[in-house]
């Protein structure tokens, strides 16, 4: 038979051990992120193995014991100055959920069926209690920013929970910056921009990722003004050249939100040559594995 991975889930009609779920699941999500139509997708059949079937129906008890054991691991990644590489100008935190084989593999894997279960608010906050875990020399090292799912605002009780946390934070001197994607963030944006008005006055700050999906619908900024946007890597990886269709979309880009004051960081920036491109552009900072591999966060 088939098995269908969709923005929602993951469903699996016969046997399949559970890395290669995850693999699979990494695999559409990314193609996904780029397809962004909300089409269910197809891959080929998995060849059964004698494991026990992951079925839909199995991600929210796998979820549940994530959560409950707090099986993750938080990694940071540096973003840099586009005038010297030299200064982080903040650093990204990314999650990654231990396997039961205990490797760490992307957050962004388990989100979509997170989201769909109703365990975003349960996901984010303990991933925040892990970060505010850390001590404070931690955290105070660079400017930190870490993603949360919209939907997780909706819920009103994480939402001030995550409030009073932040107040926490801004009361020993710790700032945070929190970043939404932006294919979700335009449809949460009251929500997103309650958010922002309450923590902004505390010194924490607001970022939008995977910036560009939206082509020209750019009047949410105006609306938001995040303190930064993210240009989405599948549009970097297009970017060749000074002469490529990709570099006027950047530098279009780039006018839109320096025209309200945001900064622009581009990520998946992966060799010298992208380097050696995008610092032609009208970009404040970069991010990607030339500059810096995401490393374990600890104290």
């Amino acid at each position: 038979g088939e098995q269908t991975v969709s923005s929602g889930g993951v469903a699996y009609e016969q046997p399949i051990d559970l890395g290669e779920l995850l693999t699979r699941a990494d695999s559409a999500l990314a193609a996904a992120r780029y397809q962004n139509d909300g089409k269910p997708m197809v891959l080929p059949a998995a060849v059964a193995t004698e494991e026990k079937p992951v079925g839909k129906t199995e991600w929210k008890p796998l979820l549940e014991e994530i959560i409950a054991n707090r099986s993750i691991v938080l990694y940071a990644q540096p973003t840099v100055s586009r005038a010297d590489r030299q200064e982080v100008v903040q650093l990204e935190i990314l999650t990654r959920v231990i396997d039961q084989g205990g490797r760490p593999r992307s957050a962004e894997i388990f989100l979509p069926a997170v989201e769909q279960l109703g365990l975003a608010a349960a996901f984010d906050r303990m991933i925040l209690e892990r970060l505010f875990s850390l001590p404070p020399s931690v955290l105070a090292r660079h400017r930190l920013t870490i993603n949360l799912s919209p939907i997780s605002l909706t819920d009103t009780a994480f939402a001030a929970w995550a409030l009073e946390r932040l107040h926490q934070c801004a009361a020993n001197g710790l700032s945070l910056q929190v970043e939404f994607p932006e294919f979700r963030a335009m449809r949460h944006l009251q929500a997103i921009k309650s958010f922002a008005e309450a923590i902004r006055p505390l010194g924490h700050g607001l970022g939008i990722d995977h910036f560009g999906q939206g082509l020209t619908r750019f009047g949410y900024l105006k609306s938001l003004l995040p303190d930064y946007v993210k240009i989405d890597r599948a549009i970097i990886n297009e970017l060749h050249d000074d002469q490529s269709d990709s570099h006027f979309l950047v530098s279009s880009l780039c006018a839109a939100a320096h025209s309200l004051d945001i900064r622009v960081i581009v990520e998946g920036v992966e060799t010298e040559r992208q380097w050696q491109t995008v610092t032609t552009l009208p970009i404040d900072a970069v991010q990607g594995f030339y500059l810096g591999h995401p490393e374990p966060l600890h104290d």
